[in-house]
């Protein structure tokens, strides 16, 4: 557990409370909140909230912000990391799309028997899927074609960023 040492709003000393307490006995779960106050510790933060399609959190030297002690920073993609961003975006849309074409593919073949209702709802469900990149707002937000066919919903999915 990373901690730090904090007397008027400055960091004294950071690093592992083993090696700061070296002859302190703690419970696995770590120091109790009061003994943390009477010896000025505060646990040090490596996370904080951001947003990924257009953040990024950088490792900083400790610091202290809001009473809380902080070992990173969150920082604006630069327009070179979301293109990059967006590149991978649009690949895992893509490999979702074509796994969902394979899956269906059979229904394509000429010797498949399906009746031409089937067989057009089929067709619409594919062309549909391959139509997700001119979507507007692609890749960040895809409204994912479901397949219904008698009543059984055959629906698609997609991780984050994705409408169904």
């Amino acid at each position: 557990m990373q901690i730090a040492i904090v007397e008027d709003n400055k960091i004294i000393s950071y690093g592992e409370l083993n090696e700061l307490f070296p002859n302190v006995s703690f419970p696995i779960a770590g120091p109790e909140a009061a003994w943390m106050n009477e010896n000025n510790v505060k646990i040090v933060e490596f996370q904080l909230p951001y947003n990924p399609d257009t953040q990024k959190l950088i490792s900083t030297e400790v610091y202290i912000e809001n009473s809380k002690v902080y070992s990173s920073k969150v920082v604006d993609l630069t327009s070179e990391e979301l293109d990059v961003h967006l590149q991978q975006l649009a690949n895992q849309a893509r490999g979702q799309r074509n796994m969902l074409l394979s899956q269906t593919d059979w229904t394509a073949l000429t010797d498949t028997v399906l009746s031409s209702e089937v067989k057009q709802q089929y067709e619409v469900y594919r062309q549909t899927l391959r139509d997700i990149t001119l979507q507007e707002g692609f890749p960040k937000t895809i409204v994912w074609p479901l397949l219904n066919l008698g009543g059984d919903l055959l629906s698609t999915s997609m991780g984050s960023g994705s409408v169904m």
